[in-house]
Formats: structure tokens, C-alpha cells, sequence
């Protein structure tokens, strides 16, 4: 009983605070003062259970409350709503032992995890270059175009639509809504934040080239495209740009060390589930499987989802 009763705040500590942290995070936080108070000053006292400035401490820097006012004000929420559930013996009930004991572990697993990061060694700044020059792509912003299209069948007739698209005052709009045979004709052949990849699939390789190199208001074409002959008018165009290392190190590094800790806690319970007298019961082992098969299943069918939700170019009336 007298363990029971030191746990189960924790119940309150992890649901209570939780919930109202979220409600903090709407309010603008002002700058909190520092006030000269040793840790072992009582800041609250209810029916001889105390608070202290370093308990609140605690609480500031478990991110359980933003400062040490919420947490006094909150833990007198907590301890008058903790003392009723122990007039109301809510302390006796089974399921309620059990979250108590798996809140207990759970919080301890979690600063173990804690101890485990912290001991991993800080990245150096070589390594972070090597991660970078190495993985170039990952820091590279790819080609980002948008552009209205026109698609018709035959090329000389998109020869002549590129003439008239290139005179003084075309209105590309309006040529758009005369010849184009495109689905999106009505869009007015707009097709926004296109990149390489996006482009080829949605207007054919020899046009994704030539956006390779494209300005901004060119008229370009004829391409043969997925669904006929292709006259582009580029809207916007931001090139492929390579982030400069100095910009990006700070997330290399932050990246590469968290990566670094979580094998760490990896290797960690690998080696503690090794050494364990561990056995799991057929039930058990039937239910991971079945799990297994519909998590299986469920991933199917959001790759097919994706695949059908990718922008399609058809042609008018098809």
C-alpha cells in the first residue's frame, strides 16, 4: 500500500501534465524570472506533503511543465486530485496497479534511454563533411518548375501553336483554351512544383530535358510527351541548388549523433533480450504473425492508393 501510494502520482504526473502542455502550447511564453531560491526551499505544502524549488526544478527540465510557477500550481491540482483517489481506493484496483507499475518502468526505461544517448561521443565536424560529400543528393534541392502545357497530336500543329505563343501579346491562356486537348485544359494547362522525376512522368522525357535548362516565360517544344505532342510556357523556374555544407551542418551533425545514440539503445536491448530467460507463448507468437499480415496488407494497399493518386495527363474526351 505505502508503494502504491508513492507511484501513483505518477499516473497523474504523465496524463495530467501531458494534457495540459498541450494546452500551453497555445499561449505565448514570456520570459520566465530567475528567482534566488535554494533547492531546498518548500514553494507548497498540502496535508503535510511538500513541494520544493528543486522538485519544480525537476519537473521544468523533465519538460513537464514550462516553469516553476505551472508546476507548483499544478502539482496542487494533482496531489488534491491524488489524495481523492485514494479515498476512493482507486489504489486497490488491478488494472490501475498495473498501469502504475508500467508507468514506473516506462519512465525508467525512458531516462535509461536517456543515459545511453548522452554517453554516445559528439560527431566530429570531418565526419559530418564525409556524411555530406558522401550523400550530396540528400542536400541537394532538386529542379522546381511550374508551367502551363498545351497537348495536341499532330507536331506540326504544335509548331504553329509555339509561332503564335512567341508573337507580341499572345495570351498563352487563350491558346490554352483553343487547341489544347488535355485534361487539365480547363485548369488552363497549369501544372505547379514540378521536379525531374514529376516532370518525366507527367510529360515524357524529352520534355523533362529540356526543363533541365529552362527560364523563366520561355515557350518551349514541340516534345513528344505521354499523350501527345507538348508546347510548354515555363511560369517559374528555381534550378537544382546544392546546399553549402556551413548551412546544413548543424542538422548533420544533430542527425548523425542521433542516429549514433539510437543503435546504441538498439545494441543495448539486443543484448538484454540475449542474456534474458525469455519465452513467448504460441498465443503470442499467432498474434505477432497476424499482426505481421495485416500491417503487410495495409501497406500494400497505401502503395496502391499512392499509385492512383498520381496527377495523370489524359486527353480531353477520353
Amino acid at each position: 500500500m505505502k508503494n502504491m501510494q508513492k507511484v501513483l502520482p505518477l499516473i497523474f504526473v504523465f496524463l495530467s501534465w501531458q494534457a495540459a502542455l498541450g494546452q500551453d502550447a497555445q499561449q505565448p511564453k514570456p520570459e520566465a524570472a530567475q528567482p534566488a531560491l535554494p533547492d531546498s526551499a518548500v514553494l507548497v505544502t498540502i496535508d503535510g506533503q511538500t513541494l520544493t524549488y528543486g522538485q519544480a526544478k525537476i519537473l521544468v527540465e523533465n519538460r513537464l511543465a514550462p516553469d516553476e510557477v505551472s508546476a507548483a500550481n499544478r502539482w496542487i491540482d494533482i496531489q488534491l486530485k491524488y489524495q481523492k483517489a485514494l479515498e476512493k481506493q482507486l489504489d486497490q484496483k488491478t488494472d490501475i496497479q498495473f498501469m502504475v507499475d508500467m508507468i514506473k518502468k516506462h519512465f525508467l526505461s525512458y531516462k535509461l534511454d536517456m543515459e545511453v544517448a548522452d554517453s554516445v561521443p559528439a560527431v566530429s565536424e570531418e565526419k559530418a563533411l564525409e556524411e555530406y560529400n558522401k550523400n550530396i543528393a540528400r542536400y541537394t534541392r532538386p529542379m522546381n518548375i511550374s508551367l502551363q502545357h498545351i497537348t495536341v497530336q499532330e507536331r506540326q500543329q504544335a509548331e504553329k501553336i509555339i509561332e503564335e505563343a512567341k508573337q507580341s501579346g499572345a495570351e498563352f491562356d487563350a491558346l490554352v483554351e483553343e487547341y489544347s486537348q488535355a485534361a487539365d485544359k480547363s485548369k488552363k494547362g497549369k501544372i505547379d512544383r514540378l521536379n525531374l522525376e514529376t516532370a518525366k512522368r507527367q510529360l515524357g522525357e524529352e520534355t523533362a530535358q529540356a526543363l533541365k535548362t529552362a527560364q523563366n516565360n520561355d515557350i518551349l517544344g514541340p516534345f513528344l510527351g505521354i499523350k501527345g505532342f507538348e508546347v510548354i510556357k515555363v511560369v517559374s523556374y528555381k534550378p537544382e541548388e546544392v546546399m553549402e555544407f556551413a548551412k546544413v551542418k548543424d542538422g548533420i551533425l544533430q542527425g548523425m549523433k542521433g542516429q549514433a545514440a539510437e543503435e546504441a539503445k538498439t545494441k543495448l536491448l539486443d543484448e538484454l533480450k540475449a542474456a534474458a530467460k525469455m519465452e513467448k507463448s504460441p498465443d503470442l507468437l499467432k498474434l505477432e504473425e497476424e499482426a505481421k499480415a495485416r500491417q503487410e496488407e495495409a501497406q500494400k494497399k497505401a502503395e496502391e492508393a499512392r499509385k492512383n493518386a498520381q496527377p495523370k495527363i489524359g486527353m480531353g474526351g477520353n
